[in-house]
C-alpha cells in the first residue's frame, strides 16, 4: 500500500509497510540548495549529506507525517510548513515524533532481513576487509561484497554514474563544471598504473578518485528526482571508493586498467617486515585471459617470482610477454633468480615453502618492479 502526497513542487511517496522513502521530487529547491540555503557557513560535504538523507529515509513513515501535518496547522497549511522546511530541520521533526509502534516495529523488521543478507553473504568480504585491515561494519561488508569480492568493478560503476549525468541532470554553468570532472576523473583514472613506482603520488591519486567521486554523487543527489533506492546504492558506492582510499594506505591497490571504453581493476599488494620481507602480489581479471595472478619475493637485488594464469590462452600471452618483463626487471637493477609460468597453483606452493624472511629490501624496489 503506497500513499501518495503531492503539494507545492514536493512529490513524496511512502511505503507504508516498510515506512522508507521511496522517492522524493523537489521542482522548488535542490537538496544541494535547501542545505546550503539553510546551514550558511556549514561545508556541505558527501558524508553530511548522505548523513542528513539517511536520517530521513530511517525515520520517515506516513503516520510520522501525517502527525507532522497535523502539529503544524493541519492539511494543507501543515504540508506547507513541512515542505519548507530545510532537511535538517526535516530529520530532527521526524527524530522527535514517536509515530506508530507497530509500523516501526515492520520497517525495523526489514532492516534486520537486509542486514541478515548482508551477513549471511559475507564470508568473503568479512576475510577481504581483515586481510586489508579495514573496519568491519555492515556498510563495509556490503561495498566490499558488491564492488571487491563480487562481480562488479567499482571504478566501472563510477564511470558509469558520470556517464549518465547529461543536460537531464544539471543544466548551465554546472553541465560543464560536470564536464570537466568527468574528464579529470578519467584522466585520474588512466594515469594510475604509470604512478605505481611512485606510492606517495599514487596515494594522492586515490585521494583525487575520492574527491571528483563527490562532486559527481553531490550532482546525483540534486537531480530534481531521486528514489530511496538510488540514494542507498549512490552511498553504496561512495563508500566503496572510500574503501580504495583507505586501503591505498595500508598498500593494498585497487587500480584501475583504462583501456578504451573497458576498465578492469588491477589488484596490487605490497607487504614487508617480519615473515613477509619484501613480497609483492598482483592479480586481474580480464574478459579474454581470465585471471591472472603474480606472487614474488625481492631479496638483495634479486627476485624469485611465479605468475599463474586461470586459462591456457592467458598462459600463452604470458609467455609471450616474458622476455620483456624479464628485460625490464634487469633495467631497474634486479636479477631474476626465477620467474615461472603455470595454470597449477602448486608452483605458489613451492615458492611460499621456500620464502626465507632474511635479508634486506628495499621497498621502492617492489613498486618498481610490480609497474
Amino acid at each position: 500500500a503506497v500513499r501518495t502526497m503531492k503539494h507545492k513542487g514536493m512529490n513524496v511517496e511512502v511505503n507504508e509497510v516498510f515506512g522508507a522513502l521511496e522517492s522524493l521530487t523537489f521542482t522548488k529547491e535542490t537538496i544541494t540548495e535547501q542545505i546550503q540555503a539553510g546551514f550558511e557557513g556549514k561545508e556541505t560535504t558527501l558524508t553530511y549529506q548522505q548523513n542528513i538523507l539517511g536520517d530521513i529515509l530511517e525515520n520517515i513513515s506516513p503516520d510520522k507525517l501525517a502527525q507532522l501535518v497535523e502539529e503544524n496547522g493541519g492539511d494543507k497549511v501543515g504540508l506547507d510548513a513541512l515542505m519548507d522546511m530545510s532537511l535538517e530541520q526535516l530529520k530532527d521533526a521526524l527524530n522527535q515524533t514517536d509515530g506508530d509502534r507497530e509500523l516501526q516495529k515492520e520497517y525495523l523488521r526489514e532492516k534486520v532481513e537486509h542486514i541478515r543478507n548482508v551477513i549471511g553473504e559475507s564470508s568473503d568480504a568479512l576475510a577481504y576487509l581483515e586481510q586489508y585491515h579495514q573496519t568491519v561494519s555492515i556498510e563495509n561488508l556490503e561495498a566490499a561484497g558488491e564492488y571487491f569480492t563480487g562481480n562488479k568493478n567499482v571504478f566501472k560503476e563510477l564511470k558509469k554514474h558520470a556517464d549518465n549525468l547529461t543536460e537531464s541532470h544539471v543544466s548551465g554553468r554546472e553541465l560543464h563544471k560536470v564536464t570537466d570532472t568527468k574528464e579529470e576523473l578519467v584522466q585520474v583514472m588512466e594515469s594510475m598504473l604509470e604512478a605505481v613506482d611512485e606510492p606517495e603520488n599514487l596515494k594522492n591519486k586515490f585521494s583525487e578518485i575520492e574527491k571528483k567521486t563527490e562532486e559527481i554523487l553531490n550532482h546525483e543527489y540534486a537531480v530534481s528526482t531521486i528514489s530511496g533506492e538510488e540514494i542507498r546504492n549512490l552511498r553504496l558506492l561512495g563508500k566503496g571508493i572510500a574503501l580504495t582510499g583507505s586501503m591505498s594506505r595500508q598498500e593494498h591497490y585497487e587500480i584501475p586498467m583504462v583501456t578504451g571504453d573497458s576498465i578492469t581493476n588491477v589488484s596490487l599488494t605490497i607487504r614487508k617486515g617480519s615473515g613477509e620481507r619484501g613480497k609483492l602480489q598482483i592479480s586481474m581479471t580480464s574478459e579474454q585471459y581470465g585471471r591472472m595472478e603474480i606472487e614474488a619475493t625481492i631479496k638483495e637485488q634479486a627476485i624469485n617470482g611465479v605468475i599463474l594464469c586461470e586459462s591456457k590462452e592467458g598462459l600463452d600471452k604470458i609467455n609471450s610477454c616474458r622476455q620483456q618483463m624479464e628485460e625490464g626487471l634487469k633495467e631497474i637493477g634486479l636479477t631474476v633468480k626465477a620467474l615461472s609460468t603455470a595454470i597449477s597453483d602448486k608452483a605458489l606452493e613451492r615458492l611460499r615453502s621456500s620464502e626465507d624472511a632474511t635479508g634486506q629490501t628495499d621497498t621502492g624496489m617492489l613498486y618498481k618492479a610490480a609497474k
